[in-house]
This record gives structure tokens, C-alpha cells and sequence, in this order.
């Protein structure tokens, strides 16, 4: 879920309607063991006209400390639908080919990587039955299996 106008008091009425993510507005990143809040997600909301330099680097720094990294986009340009802080499709698209080029990280839906964060975070630690890892998209999974479904 996406909380309406980013406002932060949706936590109640996405676990009441099952939802297990809840994308908030406020900067940063996620660490695998750290505190985030499922229901308030950080998430870097692009400004009007930035490039790939910026989302580039914000990649960066999530790679070199290992934290998720959710980018929020409201307007792709060139589109007749632009309403809010319009990114060039070229940005995002030099952005995407950027964190490909590292094979250690995985490029995936806010659905998909919250499940497996979600599902680590409450498994007790215990080996691995499966050693695969999941293919999605271009990108891999990290190097750590965790088998975790979602539906809807």
C-alpha cells in the first residue's frame, strides 16, 4: 500500500485490510536486521528534474551498506499525465541499468523484497533446507534462501 498524500496514519487500516507493506514518503533505506516499520517504509521520493547521477548514488550507498533501497516516482516523462515531480524515463532507465551492473544486487517489486525482508525477520535462524536462489527479473536474490509466499 502507498499511504495516501504519504500521510503516516495508514498503519491501522493496512493490517486491517491484510496488507503486509506500507510504502511511507520519508528518506532512507532498509537494513536487513534493523528497525523499520512495515507500515511506514522509507522510501526516497524523487524531486522534479533530478537524474541518474542522484539515484545512482543512492544505490551506491545502499549496496555498500547493505540496506534496501525503494525509489518513488510519481510522473514519468515525456507523458501528457505529468502532475508531480516529473523524472525523464531516460534517468530511470540509466538508474535500473546502473544497479544491474552489479551482480549483487537484487532488483525486484516493493511486494516481492518486503516479503522476503518481512519472512526473514520473523523466521527463527535455522539453516536453509534449499540452497537456491530465485531469479527475478535480471537481478538475483541475495545470497541468504528464504522461501516466503504472498498473494493478492
Amino acid at each position: 500500500m502507498a499511504s495516501p498524500f504519504g500521510e503516516s496514519g495508514w498503519t491501522e487500516a493496512a493490517k486491517a485490510n491484510g496488507l503486509f507493506l506500507n510504502r511511507g514518503v520519508g528518506g532512507g533505506a532498509v537494513a536487513p536486521g534493523g528497525g523499520a516499520d512495515p507500515y511506514n517504509l522509507p522510501t526516497y521520493m524523487a524531486s522534479e528534474g533530478e537524474t541518474a547521477e542522484t539515484f545512482n548514488r543512492l544505490v551506491d550507498d545502499a549496496r555498500s551498506d547493505g540496506e534496501w533501497l525503494t525509489l518513488l516516482f510519481h510522473s514519468i516523462t515525456p507523458t501528457n499525465q505529468e502532475w508531480y515531480a516529473p523524472i525523464d524515463i531516460g534517468e530511470i532507465t540509466a538508474n535500473v541499468e546502473h544497479a544491474k551492473s552489479y551482480d549483487d544486487v537484487w532488483i525486484d517489486t516493493v511486494a516481492n523484497v518486503g516479503a522476503y525482508w518481512r519472512a526473514s525477520r520473523s523466521s527463527s535462524p535455522r539453516r536453509p533446507r534449499n540452497r537456491r536462489t530465485r531469479q527475478s527479473g535480471s537481478g538475483s536474490s541475495p545470497r541468504r534462501s528464504l522461501r516466503a509466499s504472498t498473494c493478492g
